[in-house]
């Protein structure tokens, strides 16, 4: 009878080490989804900002700066690994 009760007691206390893991787990995936959906509207808000500004510089300027943010664009996207 005291196997059976030290086999029980090992088994909870690996049960409750898995339960700690896996809430903590739970919690740095809901931390690491409100950052990203925080990047997303500050970059969105950054966009937008980034273009009411220009459309107060020169016609030349403006497209110049639009053409280089889009190549670095373009280049981001072809080495993102996601």
């Amino acid at each position: 009878m005291v196997f059976h009760w030290s086999l029980l007691t090992v088994h909870c206390s690996l049960f409750t080490g898995h339960r700690s893991l896996l809430t903590a787990h739970c919690e740095a995936v809901a931390v690491l989804h409100d950052l990203s959906e925080c990047a997303k509207l500050f970059g969105e808000q950054l966009q937008s900002e980034v273009l009411e500004a220009l459309g107060s510089v020169a016609t030349e300027a403006r497209d110049e700066i639009i053409r280089r943010l889009t190549e670095k664009n373009a280049l981001r996207s072809a080495l993102d690994l996601n």
